[in-house]
Parts: C-alpha cells; sequence; structure tokens
C-alpha cells in the first residue's frame, strides 16, 4: 500500500477498508489458480477444486 497522510480517521478508515476489499475479492493470485482469495475459498467450500496443502 503506498502511504497516505489523511484529512481524518473516516478518509483512513476507508482507504484500509478498500485495500482489504481489493487484497481478499479482485486480486488474482497465481498460487490459488489465478483466482482472487475469497474465489479460492468459494471454490474449495463448493469442491470446484481441491485446496492446497502447505507444508511449514
Amino acid at each position: 500500500m503506498i502511504r497516505h497522510e489523511f484529512k481524518n480517521y473516516q478518509e483512513a478508515y476507508e482507504t484500509v477498508i478498500n485495500y482489504i476489499d481489493f487484497y481478499n475479492k479482485r486480486r488474482i493470485h497465481g498460487r490459488l489458480f489465478d483466482l482472487a482469495p475469497h474465489e479460492f475459498f468459494q471454490a474449495t467450500l463448493k469442491k470446484q477444486i481441491s485446496s492446497l496443502i502447505v507444508n511449514v
């Protein structure tokens, strides 16, 4: 996220909420079969794709 100076709390809040929405619902991710995280989650719930195994 690019640094911002905000006029007030509401402006900062809206900017963060918009970024979170973008990050989770619209940003495609190559590791998630070019789906947004939310789309990937919904597809795994519907068993359209299998969930990924993550080794830590």
